[in-house]
């Protein structure tokens, strides 16, 4: 039942329904891709799948650091939600590193979606699609200096 659910890669990492390697800086073309890809948890308490063609366009578009809606919970209706909702039904939103909780089987191993989206080409988008700085309004400047009287750094 795993293999029908894979995604299968060429021997150079290249999605193998088609297409070569995208040029440096640019995104693999759509058809290149898998329509959709199987995923599921790392513990295993949430299966679903990452709808590729939403995944592209909600990370590409992505200016403030939101998650495109690109995934579905296997069992539940068509109803897209994030990678990071998908973390959070799996009981795992502690973690908040959705690329690592979730993963997907490509020649027989499993991956993290990191690893299976770098494979792809897609590694730009990694980062487009992460927690982006929220801007500062109390005249502080890019390191921290001046203005506001919060309590020291940028930590999390």
């Amino acid at each position: 039942a795993a293999a029908s659910s894979e995604v299968l890669m060429d021997g150079e990492g290249q999605a193998a329904c088609g297409g070569g390697p995208a040029a440096v800086g640019e995104l693999p073309p759509l058809s290149s891709l898998p329509p959709s890809v199987p995923i599921h948890s790392i513990n295993g308490r949430f299966r679903g799948t990452l709808w590729m063609k939403e995944y592209l366009a909600g990370a590409s578009d992505n200016v403030y650091g939101r998650l495109p809606l690109c995934v579905t919970a296997e069992g539940c209706d068509a109803t897209l939600i994030t990678p990071r909702d998908a973390e959070v039904r799996a009981g795992k939103g502690s973690r908040k590193s959705w690329k690592l909780t979730l993963l997907t089987t490509t020649h027989g191993k499993e991956v993290s979606l990191q690893k299976f989206l770098t494979q792809l080409g897609l590694e730009r988008l990694l980062g487009a699609t992460g927690p982006t700085p929220t801007p500062r309004h109390d005249g502080a400047d890019a390191d921290g200096e001046g203005g506001g009287s919060g309590s020291g750094g940028g930590g999390e």
